[in-house]
Parts: C-alpha cells; structure tokens; sequence
C-alpha cells in the first residue's frame, strides 16, 4: 500500500501507540525515572514512559515459540501490551 492511505495508516498506528503509551503511564505506581533529569523540571518526559513500557514487554516477553504452533509458550505483543496498561 502506498500514498494516502499508507500515511492515514501510519499516523493513526502511531497514534494508537502513543495512547496506548499514556494508558500505561497513567497506570504506573510512581513515574518513571527521568534520563535526563533537569533542575528547571520536574515532570517525566513521553520517552521516559516509553523507556518503561519497553522494558516491561522485553521482561514479559512476547514472541511465539514456532515448535509448538498449537499453544505459544508466550503471549502475544497485543495481548501483553494490553495486559500492561489495563
């Protein structure tokens, strides 16, 4: 597909991500740490959360194992994300 439509598309996944990002900050027990803290600042940047939202689905895991087509022994990306910010 290419476009209009693949750009329609494409902003709209990344929309959908960045949501889906906020969803999961909203849904933290505390901020995530800051990587570039400041002085004059002391709120969490959007890469902050989505530092923290990729380390969680590296942790969790979300690849399929192929040996076994009938049962993953992991979940699925969508499945685990959704997990996560719920």
């Amino acid at each position: 597909m290419s476009g209009p439509d693949a750009v329609t598309n494409h902003l709209q996944f990344c929309m959908a991500a960045t949501t889906i990002t906020w969803i999961y900050a909203e849904h933290l027990p505390q901020a995530p740490a800051r990587r570039y803290p400041s002085k004059n600042t002391t709120e969490y940047a959007f890469a902050d959360v989505r530092r923290a939202l990729a380390s969680a689905l590296a942790k969790e895991g979300f690849d399929t194992d192929w040996q076994n087509v009938d049962k993953p022994s992991r979940n699925p990306l969508i499945r685990v994300v959704m997990r996560l910010v719920t």
